[in-house]
């Protein structure tokens, strides 16, 4: 039988994890909403995006704004299915480079 350690470490990775999770929810949702209307954008040859405070309708300026909103739905995804163990080898290795941390 598997008995439950309650720790207070096992208790904030915990929370930590659920915060990553959390965090990828929302890059995904959002994310995709800001890609939905850039595609939108770049998909219409009258649509006109602010480019260094010029008005421009130039595809490839509105494909760049595309593809940078594509990476927030892409790292949220990522971060929503990535393992439980991948995601606490990731703290622990934070918490091994932080020179703030209490050791």
């Amino acid at each position: 039988m598997v008995r439950k350690i309650k720790n207070k470490a096992f208790s904030k990775l915990k929370r930590k994890r659920l915060g990553y999770r959390f965090i990828g929810c929302w890059f995904l949702v959002l994310g995709g909403f800001m890609s939905y209307s850039f595609g939108q954008l770049m998909l219409d040859p009258d649509g006109v995006l602010n480019y260094n405070g010029v008005d421009t309708t130039d595809f490839d300026i509105k494909l760049n704004a595309f593809l940078f909103t594509l990476i927030f739905p892409v790292i949220g995804f990522i971060f929503v299915i990535i393992p439980k163990r991948l995601i606490n080898k990731l703290l622990l290795l934070q918490a091994r480079m932080n020179p703030f941390s209490s050791r």
